[in-house]
């Protein structure tokens, strides 16, 4: 897959309201990093960290962890929001891991893979510097897609990628990602639900949020392309919702895909 204007967007501007964007509520950042703690011992690796809103309620469990992103500003946001006291960064590339073999206990990701590139270098990478007996843990926010909320996001997705395909993530957003580990011989155990949660809103909000760049998959967007994208989503929200202004429920988890063996099969 050729570099796309996907996997060359830059998190520097949106660094510092990130985690806000991209909410979970305390009680359950906390039963994230609890689920997560309870997987793993040992040195403990978030493989495209972000602001840490994952590894950071790993770190508060005690885990010795390492936060790793490309984005310095990523970083740099979650340094400022006073990390656990076993948390250290370490800015670097997922593709080259800086990082010796065999050296760590758990490989951890997130909302990472579907924006690079050479994301299946990235998963050997990942294998290599797991020791033996070392785990890979994938992330992930699951969204009920029959919620208002759900309805939109697709509606948004579709609408952006059929105006600009090069907004489009790589196909480690799909079941590619699942061929690609069992390949290097990840074998998955059981789906853990790490956390579950409830947001308060309406079709009239999260179209705000939108409009505003306050949405995760608003905020990269060129002000042309957003223009272009709020038309057809709003068109799309009056013809689905019968009231916008009407509060709805949505249901919210977070889930983890524990994955042993993992890169077994590479010689």
């Amino acid at each position: 897959m050729k570099n796309t204007s996907y996997t060359r967007m830059s998190y520097a501007e949106v660094a510092p309201t990130y985690n806000q964007i991209n909410f979970i509520p305390v009680k359950a950042a906390e039963q994230i990093g609890q689920a997560i703690a309870n997987l793993t011992t040992g040195l403990f690796l978030d493989f495209g960290a972000g602001a840490c809103r994952i590894t950071q309620p790993v770190a508060e469990t005690g885990i010795t962890a390492i936060a790793l992103d490309y984005e310095y500003a990523m970083l740099r946001s979650s340094a400022d929001d006073a990390p656990a006291p076993t948390l250290s960064y370490t800015q670097g590339d997922v593709v080259h891991l800086p990082f010796a073999d065999n050296s760590l206990d758990t490989v951890f990701t997130s909302n990472v893979l579907h924006l690079v590139e050479e994301w299946e270098k990235g998963l050997q990478e990942a294998a290599r510097v797991l020791k033996p007996d070392g785990i890979f843990i994938i992330g992930r926010d699951v969204l009920d897609p029959n919620s208002s909320a759900g309805k939109l996001r697709s509606a948004l997705r579709r609408i952006v990628g059929t105006l600009d395909p090069s907004m489009q993530p790589t196909s480690a957003a799909g079941p590619a990602l699942v061929q690609a580990i069992g390949k290097i011989g990840g074998q998955a155990g059981r789906p853990v639900v790490a956390a579950e949660w409830t947001q308060q809103t309406s079709p009239a909000e999260l179209l705000q949020r939108m409009r505003t760049r306050q949405q995760n998959e608003t905020w990269a967007l060129s002000d042309e392309l957003l223009t272009a994208t709020m038309v057809e989503v709003d068109q799309f929200a009056t013809e689905t919702f019968p009231n916008l202004e009407q509060i709805d429920s949505v249901q919210w988890a977070f889930h983890l895909m524990p994955i042993a063996n993992f890169g077994s099969n590479i010689s």
